[in-house]
């Protein structure tokens, strides 16, 4: 029996990574730290944190006072700071946690990625748990699930041909080589699903990803899906995501009834430097008995917050603003990366 476990569940520790110094962050650096500082602060407060960082010295700038407020220290050089895509995914198989090391290749050779795609290697020895590496690229906020065997995913980024062509090694499937058939058994050889929900719409503006799931509708519960909705019809997303809504409402769970369906409206637009920021409410964290919300401006932040306090009403619904790391393309849970109880560091 195997199963990709669900966010919600009961966690050992949440893995973040400090932006390394000499990347697209270094403009603002003291501001990224800033929120990392607070992040790990507030992280702290319900799980572990494991901390992955170029340089130990690095902390110094954090604050004085961080260290408690840290489980574990890794040293491993990485292209950027993206832990949830290229952090390994935590399975259970016949009550065991095993983890799996899927390639990362920037979301189709964006931006350099060598040293990410290394990391899970590099790093293997600081988890007691099996890691299992994997020929084929997946990252880790392309999939979402309910813990019960259903993934729900988008075509646009896990089969978007870029996913396949890498220029930098022959070792992975090519486009002509590969259909939605076989990532369906790959989720269900490695993943343990029993049925795979394919949202061919849904889209975000300022998104790198094309389209991750982890942006545009997530599972809060085993038969709840919160999504993202536009009521500005000369919004640039409207469309798409008036499609996907279309699409979530004929989704069927394992015994053919239809979800439970939230929306979240999307924020006002925000934008740096002249680029929309993909700012999506969609992009929260669960910890142990908590819920991080990334908040963006006062007017659909209390709504948001409402809303999913009012559905999960036995854990806490927090806030914390995320404008500064949007700059770069992603928020809270591009961030991080969730490990379930079960898995132990060294």
């Amino acid at each position: 029996m195997k199963r990709l476990i669900a966010e919600w569940e009961k966690q050992s520790f949440i893995q973040l990574i400090l932006p390394p110094q000499k990347s697209d962050w270094n403009i603002y650096y003291d501001e990224i730290l800033a929120y990392y500082e607070t992040l790990i602060k507030l992280i702290s407060k319900y799980t572990d944190v494991h901390l992955i960082c170029e340089d130990e010295k690095l902390l110094e700038r954090l604050g004085k006072n961080i260290r408690p407020f840290i489980k574990k220290i890794s040293i491993c050089k990485t292209n950027d700071t993206w832990a949830r895509d290229i952090s390994a995914i935590s399975i259970e198989e016949n009550g065991t946690i095993k983890l799996l090391n899927f390639s990362f290749n920037a979301w189709g050779d964006k931006y350099p990625f060598l040293l990410d795609n290394a990391m899970n290697e590099n790093l293997a020895n600081v988890y007691l748990n099996p890691m299992k590496n994997l020929n084929f690229i997946l990252e880790g906020g392309a999939i979402d699930t309910n813990g019960q065997g259903i993934i729900l995913t988008t075509k646009n980024a896990v089969l978007n041909p870029n996913r396949y062509q890498n220029k930098h090694s022959n070792k992975y499937p090519k486009k002509e080589d590969i259909s939605k058939n076989d990532y369906e058994n790959l989720f269900i050889k490695e993943l343990g699903a029993k049925k795979v929900l394919w949202l061919e719409n849904g889209f975000l503006e300022g998104d790198d990803t094309d389209s991750h799931i982890d942006n545009l509708a997530r599972f809060i519960d085993k038969n709840t899906i919160v999504y993202l909705k536009s009521y500005d019809k000369n919004d640039t997303n409207f469309i798409a995501l008036e499609k996907m809504e279309s699409e979530l409402k004929k989704f069927r769970n394992l015994i053919n009834e239809p979800f439970s369906l939230l929306p979240l409206p999307q924020a006002s637009p925000k934008y740096f430097n002249g680029k929309k920021l993909p700012c999506s409410y969609l992009n929260f964290l669960f910890v142990n008995n908590a819920l991080i919300i990334p908040i963006y401006d006062k007017k659909y932040d209390r709504i948001v917050l409402k809303l999913l306090q009012d559905k999960l009403k036995n854990i806490q619904i927090i806030g914390i603003n995320s404008l500064v790391p949007l700059r770069q393309g992603g928020s809270l849970h591009c961030l991080s990366m969730h490990f379930p109880k079960g898995v132990e560091l060294k």
